[in-house]
């Protein structure tokens, strides 16, 4: 009876965490770094290659911020199912669900049902990790990794299989490929791996799924770029830098990151302490392993706390790796302090609720994901009255990404357009007749020569103006108006 009613709180656990994931996902509309990522992807299902993939010629050429395999994953699922926002949201979908169920199973064998049901609870409401659930970026392909990972090692604890051991360490080789040294929660994980005293052979194993990846990863990459790559590594890193240092200045808050954990978290956040006083109340804690896994999630919070305290940009996606930490402690701590209900009544409960949700958003028009009103999305219908145009001119701010990351992005993924970067003095050097030019519609007529001379402004609408020849840009195609395209208004 035990059995059959765990296989039946697991499986309505991947039930919740599925249509919590998939709320809407069909929306087509995805928001800057998405659309990046997604370029990318794109470009390599169209030939680029695997380890020197970019935007166009000087955008992101070529891209070295972090690791490319949830690039690459992104790329495979766009090979076997097509080109799309809801396919770029996949991979981060499922390894979503993976992290989500990874956190519940670790919760449950730890502080048992109800704290895994309750950490689950914890995440479904904290918004900030479930909105990256269903975006294009990589972070939550890093954490689904790392969780994961570490969800089966504890598996391999139990029943000393070096199966599980072997893919515990390729899911932690993967979360590095991820995202990097972003991935610096391995480090108290491969501190509690060592305190779990493996033998020397099952050490031998872990150590070499984890590493021969991650090595033969850098090898290709280092054939494929020689030493130039750390060259163009240090010189994107001296950008950021610099790029930071003008926006945020030196005064960032260092206690933002757990300000914003406590905010975004909400009731979680404080539970976790009744969480972390209950691990350590019980004696017994100390030979179960509880006391040992508690300082694991209290040590995964504060590196990422410490480190990301310091750093002068506070970005909500710095934030993911904590969350799934802090609801399992959270839900220890709900679980200690709600003793009457039973594990699987929440579990139905957030079940219904869960797919009365999912109803809901299908039949009503409520809008989920962000994107769908990009005021360059607009354009994209309009667009296909003008197929000569192959290339498109972004302006540049020198050392600010800021001032092009977004309109090239935005540009060759809702467009189709290889964008190309330029500094105000040199926009026309060489314009030919299939490139457009992409400016904020607050851009004067004035600005540029060409605006009044060969080029002319073509589509327009509240945000940005794009501007083509005029042998291009005829009076016959701008009188025709594209089908359901409402934001977008074409100029005479």
């Amino acid at each position: 009876m035990q059995l059959k009613k765990i296989s039946e709180l697991n499986k309505l656990i991947l039930f919740i965490a599925t249509l919590a994931v998939f709320f809407k996902f069909w929306e087509p509309g995805i928001g800057l770094s998405s659309t990046t990522y997604g370029a990318f992807a794109a470009n390599i299902v169209r030939g680029q290659s695997l380890f020197n993939f970019h935007l166009g010629p000087g955008v992101f050429d070529p891209f070295v911020d972090h690791p490319p395999l949830i690039i690459w994953i992104q790329a495979l699922c766009f090979k076997l199912f097509g080109i799309s926002a809801q396919i770029l949201r996949l991979p981060s979908g499922i390894l979503g669900i993976t992290a989500i169920f990874s956190s519940f199973f670790l919760a449950k064998k730890y502080f048992g049902e109800k704290a895994g049901v309750f950490t689950v609870l914890g995440l479904l409401l904290t918004n900030t990790f479930m909105n990256y659930t269903s975006s294009g970026w990589l972070d939550m392909g890093m954490i689904g990794f790392m969780m994961s990972g570490l969800a089966c090692f504890e598996v391999f604890k139990e029943n000393r299989s070096k199966l599980m051991l072997a893919l515990s360490g390729l899911l932690f080789s993967c979360a590095l490929l991820a995202k990097g040294l972003a991935a610096m929660g391995l480090l108290p994980i491969a501190i509690y791996v060592l305190a779990s005293r493996l033998k020397f052979v099952e050490l031998l194993i872990l150590a070499a799924t984890s590493l021969a990846p991650v090595a033969l990863f850098d090898g290709l990459f280092f054939m494929e770029h020689q030493r130039e790559f750390f060259s163009w590594y240090l010189q994107r890193r001296e950008m950021n830098a610099a790029q930071m240092q003008r926006v945020y200045g030196e005064g960032s808050n260092k206690l933002w990151y757990l300000r914003d954990l406590m905010e975004r978290s909400h009731i979680v956040f404080f539970a976790m302490f009744v969480g972390v006083f209950a691990a350590f109340k019980n004696r017994k804690n100390s030979v179960s392993g509880v006391r040992l896994f508690t300082v694991l999630c209290v040590a995964e919070i504060l590196i990422h706390s410490l480190i990301y305290g310091f750093t002068n940009k506070e970005y909500s996606h710095y934030l993911l790796p904590a969350f799934p930490w802090i609801a399992i402690l959270g839900g220890a701590g709900c679980a200690t302090l709600i003793t009457r209900l039973e594990a699987i009544k929440v579990a139905r409960g957030m079940y219904a609720l869960c797919l009365g949700l999912f109803l809901l958003v299908t039949v009503l028009p409520i809008k989920v994901h962000m994107g769908d009103d990009n005021e360059v999305r607009a354009m994209a219908a309009s667009m296909k009255e003008f197929p000569e145009i192959k290339k498109v001119r972004v302006v540049e701010i020198p050392d600010d990404q800021h001032s092009w990351e977004g309109l090239t992005s935005y540009a060759a993924w809702y467009l189709d357009l290889v964008p190309t970067i330029h500094v105000a003095e040199k926009l026309l050097d060489g314009i030919q007749t299939d490139e457009a030019v992409l400016v904020s519609s607050s851009t004067k007529a004035d600005t540029f020569p060409f605006l009044a001379n060969e080029f002319q402004l073509c589509l327009t609408n509240q945000a940005y103006s794009l501007y083509m020849h005029k042998s291009v840009c005829t009076l016959e195609r701008l009188q025709r108006r594209a089908p359901g395209d409402p934001v977008n208004s074409f100029s005479r």
